[in-house]
């Protein structure tokens, strides 16, 4: 089904349950193309979320990595060096849990970074078994740069949006991203009391 939108034409595919914006009458061009909306296009599902969330994902994600290889750096590590300073620091345990690596995962970025020079370990004061990671002053330098190209690139990313769009987005994900905190709270408690893997 064909349908006039402003100077486009919304071609409608309900078999592949999606649609393709065709820019004029001989030349198509494919804008987006959903293939798991709601059939009515009306009420859409917890899955459709997903879907729309998951590809974002993937499409900032991409940006990212084209973003940080300007400064030969991968995004696990940049989000590391971003959890760092250059006095306390961090332990490797703390790090793994905050970006949900396993510590294998977290030491081989560690090691990455500190044959980069940017960051260093150093002796845990309230524990001698163990270690923190620091930033060198290079890792503090070349933080502050990536930080100011990758913030740029974000805004022009997101600039879709109108401000108003923007303030009602964050609300929107701070409120399911706490749903989903406290979903897997709840799930690993469960776990914790019952044994055995959460429920769904």
């Amino acid at each position: 089904m064909r349908v006039p939108y402003l100077n486009c034409t919304i071609l409608f595919d309900k078999p592949a349950r999606g649609f393709i914006l065709i820019s004029d009458a001989t030349v198509a061009r494919k804008i987006f193309l959903y293939t798991n909306m709601s059939a009515d296009l009306t009420i859409p599902t917890a899955y459709d979320h997903y879907r729309i969330i998951h590809d974002i994902y993937v499409l900032l994600d991409d940006g990212d990595q084209r973003v940080f290889a300007q400064f030969n750096l991968t995004p696990s590590q940049y989000r590391v060096l971003n959890l760092l300073d250059d006095s306390e620091g961090q332990r490797l345990t703390t790090l793994s849990d905050r970006l949900l690596c396993a510590r294998s995962t977290i030491t081989r970025i560690i090691d990455q970074l500190e044959g980069d020079g940017l960051v260093r370990r150093v002796n845990d004061a309230e524990d001698r078994r163990a270690q923190r990671v620091v930033l060198t002053d290079e890792g503090q330098a070349l933080r502050k740069r990536v930080r100011t190209v990758h913030e740029d690139s974000l805004g022009r990313r997101m600039s879709a949006l109108s401000a108003a769009e923007h303030q009602q987005l964050q609300r929107l994900l701070r409120r399911l991203r706490d749903g989903l905190r406290a979903q897997l709270n709840s799930d690993y408690r469960h776990l914790d009391h019952k044994g055995g893997s959460p429920t769904a």
